[in-house]
């Protein structure tokens, strides 16, 4: 991840209830920082019976089908394009997991994992996208330590680096043209 890559523990705002009925659909929460949710998705205490503790803290941004209103599918939405985002993600399930991005609504590009059961797997996506979104072929998980990074972050895109091959070559040509020389003089 980039230097200025943010991270979303979903601990920032405290304590959170263990079960759904007691938490609110993540929305707006991280406005501030550039990104808000949709899909129901709400932020649960690791006590909520998911088969694994959170990573930071006792949070995590958990979904279950069963339940009103929540969907296996998360949106998130960036104020301004980033670089790249990534997470781990996890259940008491082994879960198999797209990981969409757009920009605009163009597909940006793409990636799935799988989680071991009571396990986490990561995932990254990098390019240039402004909206991910994250699907679950199952009816519960979590989503852990989200980061993004800022699209200004990297090389100058007007500095075109010089190929590593070119000095060696440079060098060879060089070394040839000396024994070269050092030959006709003999």
């Amino acid at each position: 991840m980039p230097a200025t890559a943010t991270t979303i523990t979903f601990d920032e705002a405290g304590a959170a209830p263990s079960l759904f009925g007691n938490a609110e659909p993540l929305t707006d929460a991280y406005a501030s920082e550039g990104i808000t949710f949709s899909g129901g998705w709400e932020i649960l205490d690791q006590d909520g019976n998911f088969g694994l503790d959170a990573l930071s803290g006792r949070n995590f941004l958990a979904f279950n089908t069963l339940v009103a209103g929540v969907t296996n599918e998360l949106t998130v939405m960036f104020d301004a394009p980033v670089s790249s985002v990534g997470g781990q993600l996890g259940s008491r399930d082994v879960i198999s997991w797209t990981i969409e991005a757009f920009l605009g609504d163009v597909a940006a590009g793409s990636t799935g994992v799988t989680n071991a059961s009571n396990e986490y797997t990561p995932f990254s996506l990098t390019g240039s996208f402004d909206r991910v979104t994250i699907l679950a072929d199952r009816p519960n998980g979590v989503l852990d330590d989200l980061t993004f990074g800022d699209p200004d972050v990297g090389p100058d895109p007007d500095v075109v680096p010089l190929p590593a091959t070119l000095p060696l070559l440079l060098v060879a040509l060089g070394g040839a043209g000396l024994l070269s020389r050092r030959r006709k003089r003999h």
